[in-house]
């Protein structure tokens, strides 16, 4: 009998050094993707415009978008479907004199593995800022009623020329 209780103690001693905890299964890390992206958006562009997707992946499924910072600051946000686009925020940023580009740097997330993306927009100037002088630099140009303006090319006045040549 004696034999027997230490033969099952030994067993037992046996067994449970088997079973180490190393033994458990290993999770894999997670890893998250993602890209910088780069949008044109005209100035004045209405709010709530979806001005484009945000990239990223991860290996364990969906991610999650957040903005860790922008200059100008409340120019944008996120939203469209599914939470995963940029949108205009604030319209009266979206001014070339003013801000012609704008930065976002975006979180993309799954759980607690976060990377980074910077999102680069360039605002383009509409037609309704660009003014005469642009194009005809320091003459001055007089217009009269049958003269006519080449708005094809937007580069060149037609007209009589004053005394300054």
């Amino acid at each position: 009998m004696q034999k027997l209780k230490h033969l099952s103690l030994f067993l037992l001693l046996l067994i449970s050094a088997a079973c180490d905890s190393d033994d458990a299964p290993e999770t894999e890390a997670v890893t998250v993707t993602t890209t910088d992206l780069n949008f044109n958006v005209a100035e004045g562009t209405a709010a709530n415009t979806v001005i484009g997707a945000l990239v990223g992946a991860s290996s364990s499924g969906a991610v999650t978008f957040s903005i860790a910072s922008q200059t100008p600051s409340g120019a944008v946000a996120i939203g469209g479907d599914n939470n995963t686009s940029l949108v205009v925020a604030d319209a009266s940023l979206f001014d070339f004199d003013q801000n012609p580009q704008i930065t976002i740097v975006v979180d993309v997330s799954s759980g607690d593995v976060t990377e980074q993306s910077t999102v680069t927009i360039t605002v383009t100037q509409t037609a309704e800022g660009i003014e005469a002088d642009d194009f005809v630099g320091d003459r001055n140009i007089q217009l009269g009623a049958n003269d006519v303006l080449d708005t094809a090319l937007g580069t060149r006045f037609v007209g009589a020329l004053d005394d300054n040549g």
